[in-house]
């Protein structure tokens, strides 16, 4: 079976869940006029990535990486769960953060980059479909056939690899030992 997939790279409009709301339906609409089927958004799009923000509280350790390894990164984990992965980063500049309004230790040049991007789709045995791209706003797409899973986890069983050989299995179960 065959399926468009697409991850969005953009940033949320900060604080304005409405407009951010209204930025996502047009990001749908266009990745539906693509012939999209699927569409993934970055982390907390509709609230908003707070990069470098505190809000005078402590948060926990975020997600998000945008350098230049996070692509193999990605290509282990689809090989590794011989899956595809949608990795949705999203892109920030320093204006899209109201200082105002927030406590936030970032350069205050408003065409600072704060997030790169990196969005990328990544077949089960690790190849690069789509991106990465970095630096700006995309809308990155790609096709592929869900055969594909079967085909990858024949290659390298995750099940039979994590719980030792179907062999050793079958001996043990027969004689009482491997």
């Amino acid at each position: 079976m065959k399926l468009t997939a697409t991850v969005a790279q953009t940033s949320s409009v900060l604080l304005d869940t409405p407009a951010t709301v209204e930025r996502a339906l047009g990001l749908m609409k266009e990745a539906a006029a693509q012939g999209a089927q699927v569409l993934v958004f970055p982390e907390a799009f509709i609230g908003g990535y707070p990069k470098g923000a505190d809000f005078h509280i402590d948060l926990g350790a975020r997600t998000a990486d945008d350098r230049d390894t996070w692509i193999g990164t990605l290509q282990h984990i689809a090989l590794e769960g011989r899956c595809f992965v949608l990795s949705a980063c999203q892109h920030l500049r320093r204006a899209d953060f109201p200082s105002d309004r927030m406590n936030n230790r970032l350069p205050q040049a408003p065409e600072t980059v704060l997030m790169r991007g990196g969005s990328a789709i990544i077949d089960p045995m690790g190849k690069i479909l789509a991106g990465p791209v970095r630096d700006q706003d995309a809308v990155l797409s790609a096709e592929f056939d869900l055969d594909t899973i079967a085909m990858a986890q024949l290659d390298f069983d995750v099940a039979r690899a994590a719980n030792g050989s179907w062999r050793d299995a079958i001996q043990s179960e027969t004689t009482g030992h491997a």
